[in-house]
């Protein structure tokens, strides 16, 4: 009985080990890191990448599949809900965020189910979110920030932590 036991909680820490997987797409000149679990069931999947634009200027991007029927607030809704998809850097002499946030594909306003006026959904398609980014300084640093946005409708919040390094003048990102 001690034997079917300890085999049991074998079984169980193999399956909880966490694995990483690496995407670098050198023809975008992109570096991404992303984490997948194996045991958690996230209705979404999200890859970070930092695109070089020349002169000191980076695009950060962010790949958003959503699945299952979930949905989230999009950051060009106009409305005042908590929860919107949101991109926050860290204070900091290194990085600076130039423009808006762009979204694509472009999404149209509909009625608010919870009759406040208009919202833009992101719903169970892939949208790119972009953020430019200019390098201040030749120094390696490293800044911290993180993606927050409420999943529909399970109204469930998500804050996922990333990390933006520069290192001799690589800039790359990966989640934390």
């Amino acid at each position: 009985m001690k034997t079917l036991f300890a085999i049991g909680l074998s079984i169980l820490g193999f399956g909880c080990i966490d694995k990483t997987t690496t995407v670098n797409s050198e023809d975008l000149a992109y570096t991404s890191t992303y984490n997948t679990h194996s045991k958690r069931t996230d209705p979404y999947d999200v890859k970070l990448f930092v695109g070089d634009e020349g002169n000191n200027t980076y695009n950060l991007t962010i790949f958003m599949k959503l699945s299952g029927g979930s949905f989230i607030l999009s950051p060009l809704s106009p409305n005042d809900y908590v929860g919107h998809f949101t991109i926050r850097i860290d204070e900091n002499p290194h990085l600076m965020e130039l423009e808006n946030i762009s979204e694509t594909p472009a999404l149209l306003e509909q009625v608010s189910p919870w009759g406040e006026g208009l919202v833009k959904f992101v719903k169970e398609e892939d949208t790119k979110f972009r953020q430019k980014l200019v390098v201040k300084t030749q120094e390696d640093f490293e800044v911290s920030g993180w993606l927050q946005f409420v999943i529909e409708a399970r109204c469930i919040p998500e804050k996922i932590p990333f990390l933006i390094s520069n290192k001799e003048g690589v800039l790359t990102i990966k989640k934390t």
